[in-house]
């Protein structure tokens, strides 16, 4: 057994993971409106956390957002902006940030 063969398996678990979290992404839908949803792009989130500093952001339910989003899913017509809090998308429709 050569020094590669765990690397090789590992590699393995990281592409179906992958593809798993691909997968999962492609049934997820708005809980709102039943839009798809996709990963929020680096440039929009660093825009959204930039409001979040600096002036009052709420959420659908009105509770305002006190922390920077590290990831998020956003409506593929960009209306509303989900958190993903370790891994896991926050899909209820009070937790939804909405973009204006």
């Amino acid at each position: 057994m050569s020094n590669s063969e765990p690397l090789a398996q590992e590699t393995n678990k990281t592409t179906t993971s992958t593809h798993l979290r691909a997968a999962v992404l492609a049934i997820l839908r708005c809980p709102s409106t039943g839009a798809k949803l996709e990963r929020m792009d680096p440039a929009a989130l660093m825009e959204l956390n930039g409001r979040i500093a600096t002036q009052k952001v709420l959420t659908f339910a009105g509770e305002s957002v006190e922390r920077p989003v590290a990831d998020a899913l956003t409506t593929c017509d960009r209306s509303r902006v989900y958190p993903v809090s370790d891994g896991i998308p926050v899909l209820t429709a009070n937790a939804a940030i909405p973009l204006e």
